[in-house]
């Protein structure tokens, strides 16, 4: 009887310290890589830069532009919300991606499923864009302002346009019947979630093919505000 029960928990003990093994070496490897920097001789001040932020809410970080300057009018997205607000030199448009069924189940982390989560992590989801607009951006808990050269600021423009899918006129696809609120809507984009190309991972690779400050490799927001903590605001 004790040799039946070792070999039937035997793999099954194997099989739980696998897991936990896989966990550490997950969280490590994002650990390490996330304070490795990149791109860190890149002047990010000056007179004529363009000023973007970045902003989480303490699990997912968003690119936030301008809404309209002379280098890119993004303004033909806000006719996509409900939004019927003026749009001033403080109007900005923030830019996020993540998984679509996770977007389209999870409005609040109150409403997580573990399916939703599953789904989301192992690659069997389509990704998708949440395009907000902001009144007026502050600096603080959360949020950072980025002060990048008007290259950059096209590079990341291009980044995010690449992301868009488009129906065959060239125009952006709006998901229907979801938004958060009178100021957001959602768009079919490239790309899939998963442990490894989070939602923040698509941030932080925009910022690494721009020229600017990231981390090597992170699943987390805390991996891209730790490298704009210090001389980068």
């Amino acid at each position: 009887m004790i040799i039946v029960i070792k070999k039937i928990f035997s793999p099954l003990f194997f099989s739980f310290l696998t897991i936990i093994g896989l966990i550490v070496l997950y969280f490590s490897a994002a650990f390490i890589l996330a304070i490795i920097p990149v791109n860190t001789s890149v002047l990010q001040s000056g007179n004529g830069f363009v000023t973007i932020y970045l902003i989480t809410n303490g699990a997912h970080t968003d690119f936030v532009l301008p809404v309209k300057n002379e280098y890119k009018d993004w303004s033909y997205l806000i006719a996509y919300t409900q939004s019927r607000s003026e749009i001033s030199d403080q109007t900005y448009i923030a830019f996020g991606w993540g998984d679509k069924q996770f977007y389209m189940e999870t409005p609040t982390w109150s409403d997580l499923r573990v399916t939703t989560a599953f789904r989301a992590l192992f690659f069997l989801g389509t990704g998708a864009l949440h395009v907000t607009v902001h009144e007026g951006i502050q600096t603080g808990e959360g949020s950072v302002s980025v002060h990048i050269s008007s290259k950059q600021y096209q590079q990341i423009v291009s980044y995010i346009e690449k992301t868009f899918q488009h129906d065959s006129t060239g125009n952006v696809i709006l998901i229907p019947n979801i938004s958060y609120s009178p100021f957001d809507c959602f768009f079919e984009a490239h790309g899939t979630f998963s442990l490894f190309y989070t939602c923040n991972s698509w941030v932080n690779v925009g910022l690494t093919q721009s020229g600017l400050r990231a981390a090597v490799w992170t699943p987390f927001d805390k991996g891209i505000f730790y490298h704009y903590q210090k001389g980068t605001k």
